[in-house]
C-alpha cells in the first residue's frame, strides 16, 4: 500500500525539481532543441558531472518529463533526449515561477531572462565553481 507521499504527484515532482541541477537540465534540453544528445547537455552545463546528469535524466525519463530515444548511425547506437509534452509544460511553469519570484520577492529581472545555470547565485552554491573561481 502506498503512503500519501508516494502517491502525491505534486510532492514527487517537487522532489525531482528541488534537486540542484533539475531546472538547468530542463532549460538546456529546451534550448538545445529536439533530439539533444547527452554530451550536448553535458557541455552546455559546464559544472555538472556525467554521473549527476545521468541520474537526473533517468529520473526525468521515469517521471515522463523527457523521452529517451535510441537510434543507430554508422553502426553505433546513439541516444537523444527530448522534452515530452509534460516536460514542455513544466518548462512553462518554471518560467512562470521565475517571473513570480521577480515580481513577488524583488529578485533581479534578469532571473526571468537567464537560464538558472548562468546565474551567479546558482554558481555561488557550487563548491567546485567557488573553488575554481577563488584560485583565479
Amino acid at each position: 500500500m502506498k503512503t500519501e507521499t508516494e502517491s502525491c504527484a505534486t510532492l514527487n515532482l517537487l522532489h525531482i525539481l528541488g534537486k540542484r541541477w533539475s531546472i538547468p537540465v530542463i532549460e538546456s534540453i529546451s534550448a538545445l532543441g529536439t533530439g539533444t544528445s547527452f554530451n550536448a547537455v553535458l557541455l552546455s552545463l559546464e559544472e555538472i558531472t556525467p554521473r549527476g546528469l545521468s541520474t537526473i535524466l533517468g529520473e526525468f525519463s521515469d517521471a515522463g518529463i523527457v523521452k529517451k530515444s535510441e537510434y543507430k548511425k554508422n553502426g553505433a547506437t546513439h541516444i537523444k533526449y527530448t522534452l515530452t509534452k509534460n516536460g514542455v509544460e513544466l518548462e512553462k511553469i518554471i518560467k512562470s515561477l521565475k517571473s513570480f519570484g521577480t515580481k513577488a520577492y524583488g529578485t533581479s529581472p534578469l532571473c526571468s531572462e537567464r537560464k538558472c545555470a548562468e546565474c551567479y547565485l546558482f554558481l555561488r552554491h557550487n563548491p567546485q565553481k567557488a573553488e575554481s573561481t577563488s584560485k583565479k
